[in-house]
């Protein structure tokens, strides 16, 4: 029987990249299943990731600083990166993409747990992600799992 919770531990466990892109006005899985070296790509609504999870990441980039600062929380869902800013010192270390494309800033182990969100809306990301899996499927690399 498919057990939503224990799956996504289950996921999160052997991923090395977690894409998600949901409408949930909740997080979507425990915080507690990330491990060590896992990325996690957010480009559904902002609620979808808790803010443990970005406490966690060593590094946090997001599409733009801006946007996620100002988002219209009237939608009904909450925005985990405006809860953060209040902390000291996290606010200052999250980077835009362009800073990171731009080698300002980055990955210094590849243990470290890192989060980029999408503040576009994840258009662009739906797109890359298409091609990175028609780019596996042709190398017959992964495993697609149905729910």
């Amino acid at each position: 029987m498919f057990h939503p919770v224990r799956m996504r531990r289950k996921l999160c466990g052997e991923s090395d990249i977690l894409l998600v892109a949901t409408n949930s006005k909740e997080p979507v899985f425990d915080h507690g299943a990330i491990e060590a070296g896992l990325h996690v790509n957010s480009m559904g609504r902002p609620s979808e990731l808790a803010p443990a999870v970005y406490r966690r990441a060593a590094l946090t980039v997001v599409g733009d600083k801006q946007q996620e600062l100002n988002l219209d929380l009237s939608r009904g869902f909450t925005q985990p990166l405006l809860e953060l800013k209040a902390e000291p010192g996290f606010w200052p270390g999250v980077l835009e993409l362009g800073d990171l494309v731009c080698g300002r800033g980055g990955r210094k182990d590849r243990e470290e747990i890192t989060v980029f969100r999408e503040s576009q809306g994840g258009w662009g990301d739906v797109a890359f992600c298409n091609w990175i899996l028609q780019k596996a499927r042709k190398l017959g690399l992964g495993r697609e799992v149905s729910f």
